[in-house]
């Protein structure tokens, strides 16, 4: 049963899921070109698939394994292994723009019914350690999506979280009333030139939000149609020499 699909950044390859095993698909010849299998045989089914910015490493998730596994596109071998640091299934993983970190949602404690831990796994490929967690106690999520600067990441789980990754803190949640048609969002995905981002809602939806932290700028002072006085900016920049924010 094929559980994932993902084409290469350069478009040579399309792998695909069935059940443990990982198919590499030339794209311009219409052929198989290698089957992918773990060297632990397990029960293990695929799910999360994600090719390195350079294509030349697939990142594979899925349950059972409780790992996440690298593989050398060009030689078929295994690169690295490491634990998902999940006792659920990983259904999506998400590299950075550079290449240099991973990411994927986790669950992480069995304690989720009562608001245990669910949590957002980001690995540095570059120190092979985990390199931060953000913890959400709202619902398992499945979707990660790095902004194309890399200075984001969106995860969803009920809402969407927008994370700052130099700064290892959350920035927003996106969020719609319960009673709307589209208040359970999932999916995030960012636009190329990271100004939007596009989420998946209930019923069939697509909701799209702005998330261009300089437009958000712009509608506050267009509201409010003044500068912030040195008394507001100094009660949330301490420290920092004012300057006006809403300057053309």
């Amino acid at each position: 049963m094929s559980t994932g699909a993902v084409f290469s950044p350069d478009g040579r390859t399309l792998a695909t899921a069935a059940n443990r095993a990982v198919i590499l698909w030339d794209v311009a010849q219409r052929t198989r070109r290698a089957t992918l299998v773990p060297k632990e045989y397990v029960h293990y089914e695929v799910h999360g698939l994600a090719f390195s910015p350079d294509s030349r490493v697939l990142a594979v998730g899925g349950y059972g394994y409780q790992k996440i596994i690298l593989w050398n596109v060009a030689t078929r071998t295994q690169a690295g292994t490491f634990s998902s640091a999940s006792s659920g299934p990983v259904y999506r993983l998400s590299f950075s723009p550079k290449g240099d970190i991973l990411a994927w949602s986790a669950v992480e404690s069995a304690n989720t019914a009562i608001g245990g831990d669910f949590g957002i796994v980001l690995w540095d490929l570059t120190e092979n350690a985990r390199r931060t967690t953000f913890t959400v106690h709202t619902s398992p999520g499945t979707a990660v999506a790095f902004s194309p600067d890399g200075r984001m990441l969106a995860s969803d789980g009920g809402g969407v979280s927008l994370w700052l990754i130099a700064q290892s803190e959350r920035m927003a949640t996106l969020s719609l009333p319960q009673d709307s048609a589209t208040a359970f969002l999932r999916g995030p995905v960012f636009s190329a030139d990271g100004r939007l981002l596009a989420t998946t809602g209930s019923k069939n939806s697509v909701v799209l939000w702005d998330v261009d932290p300089k437009s958000w700028v712009r509608r506050l002072c267009a509201k409010a149609a003044r500068d912030l006085t040195p008394q507001e900016w100094g009660s949330v920049m301490t420290g920092q020499p004012y300057q006006s924010v809403c300057a053309p």
